[in-house]
């Protein structure tokens, strides 16, 4: 902290004094520290005075005719700090953010230089919380901002610069001990190190300029921020894995407090790292055998085998395992830790007590919880029902199998069972309020997956009815080709035999061109459509099992389907390539549709006639004969125009009275023109032109809604991202564009250079008058996938919109820079720019659904763009 250097300044020019009587003739030449001007001391006030007017989130000018006497502590040298200033006042103990319209300040106001900042025309407020002096405040589409001070006027009569290299030195303080009294000021912490996550790795991101938050932390397990800017000298130099000091200007946004440092001299971390150790879940367990009440100091480390979605755990609590056990931890407060999550706990002086006989970690708080990602669920033990009982302790609140099983004592799993083997039989709870508890009991012989777990006795917890395998309950019976229930309907059977198909939903419920509650589903054999109850979920691409146990078969105007199937019946066990589509003529489709019906056909050389566009009854027309194919006025495409001359295409064979095929979506055309709906090219031919080789565009335009939003500024400014039936594409200009999020744009890509920056495919450097603005378009429907059904497909789906539902999002409290974004199937990164709108507001805790754009930066990332993405 600078404290008032009169004395000392004092002091220095009697020591000059004395020097100067044994070095003659340079009594004349200007002190190297240079001089102040001549204001008298009446004239110079406090910080205090100044924060006395201060209203938090207003802007207040000052109109007090005094100066402040202060000292820079940091400046923009290093880039860290943009046309800005840090000083700290002489006469209190209180530091304040400078804006001054200028870069390179550090040539006028380098560290250590005194200046005498006039306050009658400056105005105070804050940025997000953090304290700013400047001028007057102007409106930034909509937002008030304070303005720098303008560059010459500062030196001449505002900030007046005063002598320089005075000694700087920062405050010692602790993380803990840091408040509003310190925000400004420099301030240096001592025994510290960053986190592992942000150990070892660039400070910030510098192509293209992007700021990251780093976890620093102590020894007492206490965490801040270091904020690092994308333009700083040092963005790509990586920061320590080791412990020391870090000296830097404190600061706050929002909610968040961080630090910024000048440059990397402000970090010394030259000693070992502090580490709190991590202390196996045995040796807890442990512990309490032998009388101990409360947890030692440390983390445990494991991952959740429990599932809080499915009701069946109280919502406080739940089940982690590491290597070498497992303990139930009970939170002060209900938790979102999803089943799989891999979570690091800090459980020192945790109380350590039983509930009914089951050992517990207890009243955590949740903050002590970090969440590393998701991980595999351990292996299930393979046990008897005997081995659980004679040694319970070995197996308490672990991931086990119990094969050749049976479940007696009720039709539904709602309360207390019997489970049995050879070797005896044990009990499994079910809570009332558990998601499954009213699914049915399956008869025979199962196997169950489940957590052991005590209520005064031994007994077994399943996370969902999934868990049980086999049996005759829902689910249950043996695999069934669909080619055996076409034939089954033939013969004249009007219910399916017992058991479940398994297959490739080959249909695409995005693109509204289906019955939403109609899939068409593939296997090696043939293919079927399945009608649910109620609209369904499934997407194109997605393995399923459908169990068809005595389900109606009936044809609806010829087409053949599983039909009124509980949409519960169905589970999606992954997701797969598409079956190659079979090569067909029109007349082979006209001559033996049964052979083809529901299944992917490829037509080629084809025609399509009829009204101009898809909607509704057109002619498909080969050399063979004539077909009609069927698209719904609501589906996506509807209203695009057909393309001229002739088109190879994918479709899925159907029936309506008579043969018909149906298009998933305008991709599934190759050639011919005007399928963009507008345009004379697909945004998905010019992404398969570059896999095969092109540079450049070919002749021709493209036409499609934007979905990035400018507004925001999460994608840089001179880029956009378009998407049409086909698919998407990052669409680069030569300047700056205004498109808003849902302009419907046609675009002459013509001889445009295709590239790639960072994986992701560009039509680079296009004219701004090559875009006609066409009014606003419909925004298309996101696909609903997984992340790992993204990760796969990434390629396709770069640069359109998807939606992951159930997804936690870590690694981060604020959107700026890089999270996870983590489900049941996967993680995938997330990245929001340090100049996005949003970039300084809360990151959601729980279980969210996110619409994104698929992007890439040298791997697959997911872009929001704006928070109403963010679906609670």
């Amino acid at each position: 902290m600078i404290k008032n250097k009169n004395l000392l300044l004092l002091m220095l020019m009697m020591v000059s004094l004395v020097l100067g009587s044994c070095v003659k003739d340079e009594f004349d030449e200007p002190p190297s520290g240079g001089e102040d001007p001549a204001i008298s001391q009446d004239q110079i006030t406090s910080l205090e005075e100044v924060f006395d007017k201060q209203i938090l989130g207003d802007y207040v000018k000052l109109d007090i005719d005094k100066y402040i006497q202060a000292v820079v502590v940091a400046d923009d040298e290093s880039g860290n700090f943009f046309r800005t200033i840090i000083i700290e006042d002489e006469n209190s103990d209180r530091g304040i953010a400078l804006l001054i319209d200028e870069v390179e300040l550090y040539n006028t106001y380098p560290v250590g230089r005194r200046v005498f900042v006039n306050l009658s025309d400056l105005w105070i407020g804050d940025y997000n919380g953090l304290p700013q002096m400047g001028a007057a405040p102007y409106d930034d589409d909509g937002d008030l901002r304070l303005a720098g001070i303008q560059s010459e006027l500062a030196k001449a009569e505002v900030v007046i610069p005063g002598v320089y290299n005075l000694p700087v030195e920062p405050t010692i303080t602790e993380m803990n001990l840091l408040g509003n009294m310190a925000l400004n000021t420099l301030i240096k912490i001592e025994n510290v190190q960053f986190k592992q996550s942000s150990a070892g790795v660039t400070y910030s991101i510098a192509d293209p300029p992007t700021g990251v938050n780093h976890s620093l932390v102590d020894c007492n397990g206490n965490e801040i921020i270091v904020r690092s800017s994308g333009f700083a000298d040092f963005a790509n130099e990586i920061t320590p894995e080791g412990n020391g000091s870090i000296t830097a200007v404190y600061g706050v946004f929002g909610s968040d407090r961080q630090l910024l440092i000048r440059d990397t001299d402000d970090v010394n971390f030259d000693q070992p790292r502090c580490e709190t150790p991590t202390i196996p879940i045995s040796t807890i367990r442990s512990n309490y055998d032998q009388g101990a009440s409360s947890a030692p100091s440390g983390l445990i480390s494991g991952v959740v085998i429990s599932d809080y979605t499915s009701g069946n755990v109280t919502g406080r609590n739940l089940f982690i395992q590491d290597e070498s056990a497992g303990i139930l931890v009970r939170f002060t407060g209900n938790h979102s830790f999803a089943i799989g999550s891999e979570l690091v706990i800090d459980v020192t002086g945790q109380e350590l007590s039983e509930f009914r006989d089951l050992l517990q970690i207890n009243n955590v708080p949740n903050a002590n919880v970090e969440v590393v990602g998701l991980d595999a669920l351990p292996d299930p033990q393979e046990v008897t029902v005997s081995q659980i009982i004679d040694d319970f302790e070995s197996y308490e609140s672990e991931y086990i199998k119990i094969k050749d099983a049976t479940i007696s004592g009720g039709s539904t799993y709602s309360g207390g069972l019997d489970v049995s083997d050879a070797t005896g039989t044990i009990d499994m709870f079910t809570q009332s309020g558990a998601t499954f508890a009213n699914d049915a009991v399956p008869s025979g012989n199962v196997e169950i997956t489940a957590i052991v777990s005590i209520f005064n006795s031994p007994q077994i917890i399943l996370n969902s009815s999934n868990d049980v395998k086999g049996g005759g309950s829902t689910g249950g019976g043996d695999q069934v080709d669909i080619s055996t229930l076409r034939a089954e309907f033939n013969n004249g059977a009007m219910s399916a035999p017992e058991g479940f198909i398994e297959g490739v939903v080959i249909s695409d419920r995005s693109t509204s061109n289906i019955n939403g509650r109609n899939a068409f589903i593939q296997d090696g054999t043939g293919g079927i459509v399945v009608r649910f109850n109620d609209d369904h979920t499934l997407n194109s691409g997605d393995l399923v099992q459908v169990n068809v146990s005595a389900q109606e078969l009936s044809e609806f105007r010829g087409l053949l389907q599983v039909n009124n199937v509980s949409n519960g019946a169905v589970v999606v066990t992954g997701s797969s390539s598409l079956p190659q589509p079979t090569s067909v003529t029109v007349n082979d489709l006209l001559s033996d549709i049964d052979q083809y019906e529901s299944t992917l056909v490829m037509l080629s050389d084809v025609a399509l006639g009829g009204s101009g566009t898809f909607s509704g009854s057109i002619n498909v027309t080969d050399a063979t004969g004539t077909i009609s194919m069927f698209t719904g006025s609501g589906a996506t495409f509807a209203d695009q125009a057909l393309p001229d001359g002739t088109v190879d295409m994918i479709v899925i064979a159907s029936q309506f009275d008579d043969p018909q095929v149906i298009l998933r979506n305008t991709g599934d055309i190759d050639g011919g023109g005007s399928t963009g709906g507008g345009g004379d090219l697909t945004i998905m031919s010019l992404r398969a032109a570059f896999e095969g080789g092109a540079t450049t565009a070919s002749n021709g335009k493209i036409e499609g809604v934007v979905i990035s939003d400018n507004a925001t500024e999460n994608t840089t400014v001179r880029n956009l991202h378009i998407q049409d039936a086909s698919g998407g594409i990052t669409i680069r200009f030569t300047e700056t564009h205004s498109f808003a999020l849902g302009t419907l744009l046609e675009i002459d890509v013509s001889g445009q250079e295709l590239s790639e920056f960072r994986g992701l495919l560009q039509v680079n450097n296009v004219p701004l008058n090559v875009a006609t603005d066409k009014g606003m378009g419909t925004l298309p429907d996101p696909k609903v996938l997984t992340v790992a059904q993204v990760i796969a497909d990434s390629e396709n789906l770069e640069s359109t919109l998807v939606r992951v539902n159930d997804v936690m999002i870590t690694g981060g409290s604020t959107w700026n820079g890089g999270l996870n974004v983590v489900d049941d199937s996967g993680t995938i990164i997330h990245f929001t720019r340090g100049d996005a709108s949003f970039s300084g507001d809360a990151v959601p805790t729980g279980k969210v659904d996110i619409i994104a754009m698929v992007t890439q930066f040298d791997d697959p990332q997911l872009t929001i763009r704006n928070l109403n993405d963010i679906i609670n």
